[in-house]
């Protein structure tokens, strides 16, 4: 008799927390909207020789930081309705590096954006080029003024 009070009640636990789990997936996924990007450069040759990770949120910075990746005029911007998260590697010896910004959400039960970066590296003993390279990328994404926080995982390319 008290085995089966212990089965019933263990079967009855596991329902709930399993309804639990199931119900509470929408949930967590509302509270992140994602912030699509509508443009992105990205390129392996640039002038930032340190890495750095930024939200740029006006022309003249933006013109700053165009000017690490290219000679031509940058792409016009309203930056009241837009910014421009980038992410750069800094200098790196040779070719086999890459950056890429995965993702951009903004997190309503946190209160700031989440940028997601990826960043690849060579392995030990992978054939790449010996030229020095400085990867970045860049995303054009709606703005909100809101703080942001940056997830970067590397992975290591055989």
């Amino acid at each position: 008799m008290n085995r089966r009070k212990i089965l019933m009640w263990a079967c009855l636990g596991l329902a709930v927390g399993f309804w639990l789990c199931v119900a509470s997936e929408p949930a967590l996924a509302q509270v992140r909207d994602e912030l699509r990007p509508l443009q992105h450069w990205r390129g392996i040759y640039s002038d930032a020789r340190m890495p750095a990770r930024l939200v740029i949120k006006d022309p003249r910075t933006w013109a700053e930081i165009w000017r690490l990746t290219s000679n031509e005029d940058p792409p016009r911007i309203d930056f009241r309705r837009f910014m421009v998260i980038a992410c750069f590697m800094g200098q790196r010896p040779t070719g086999g590096y890459a950056v890429e910004i995965t993702g951009v959400y903004y997190d309503r039960s946190l209160d700031r954006i989440i940028v997601q970066v990826t960043q690849f590296v060579p392995g030990p003993g992978a054939i790449v080029p010996q030229v020095i390279t400085s990867p970045y990328h860049m995303v054009l994404v709606p703005r909100l003024d809101k703080p942001v926080h940056f997830q970067v995982r590397t992975i290591v390319r055989p």
